[in-house]
């Protein structure tokens, strides 16, 4: 099996993966192996990452190479997450990834593009969006480790509220299958963070929450990998330099 053939086919290679580490995580949780399962989590986007390597090589945008890696870094550190100390170090790589992201789509959004009833529906949906997860977050403020794990709870919330708000700007201003599947990916990223959330304290539907989240991430890794393979103009990639 050539790597043409692999390239060709990739999205039975990603959907391959994808069952694969969504069956391990789910026997894993079956059995409450839960550290295992956090660990599958970690190998997600560090497979993806490897994925993204392997079809692209040295060709592969340095926001990408960096999110998945902190991200990554981010899941494996929450093997240990009721130690307060890998609490906040998972907290830390999980505002890094989602730094990457912020600093790689502020020089591309474009405010002057927001005009009328879309820059006033647009801001009505960011505040309410923002307003449910920080309803979240004070949901389990009471569960913190300690005030410092909790400003880190806060400060990587307003991460990912400010990345999902960038990345509507990004895709309004370019409007271009690219940006369309860049923006899911943030999306579906965002949700499996909240449905996380909500699964790692029960604060709603139990083992459902586990389950949509962990698919949710394997979908938004799946759209990465999406991403990279569509033509994007010039003007519209996140970064010119390479890994």
């Amino acid at each position: 099996m050539n790597n043409h053939f692999l390239y060709k086919n990739y999205k039975v290679v990603i959907l391959v993966i994808s069952t694969i580490l969504f069956s391990l995580g789910a026997y894993f949780h079956e059995i409450n192996n839960f550290p295992l399962y956090r660990l599958i989590r970690g190998v997600i986007p560090i497979s993806f990452l490897g994925l993204l390597l392997f079809y692209h090589g040295k060709k592969v945008y340095q926001p990408l190479i960096y999110f998945l890696f902190f991200y990554g870094l981010s899941s494996i550190a929450t093997v240990w997450y009721e130690i307060n100390s890998f609490a906040i170090l998972s907290l830390i790589f999980n505002l890094l990834s989602f730094l990457v992201l912020i600093v790689s789509l502020l020089p591309k959004v474009d405010l002057k593009k927001l005009k009328g009833l879309f820059l006033i529906g647009f801001i009505l949906m960011v505040l309410i969006n923002g307003y449910l997860i920080f309803s979240l977050v004070k949901e389990i403020q009471d569960f913190s480790l300690s005030s410092l794990h909790f400003a880190f709870v806060v400060i990587s919330t307003m991460a990912l509220i400010l990345s999902a708000f960038l990345v509507l700007l990004y895709n309004h201003t370019y409007s271009t299958k690219g940006s369309l599947y860049f923006s899911l990916f943030v999306f579906f990223i965002v949700f499996s963070e909240v449905f996380r959330a909500l699964a790692y304290y029960n604060l709603a539907f139990g083992d459902i929450d586990v389950y949509i989240a962990r698919i949710l991430l394997i979908i938004a890794m799946c759209t990465l990998v999406q991403y990279s393979m569509v033509k994007k103009k010039n003007n519209e990639h996140l970064n010119t330099k390479y890994f």
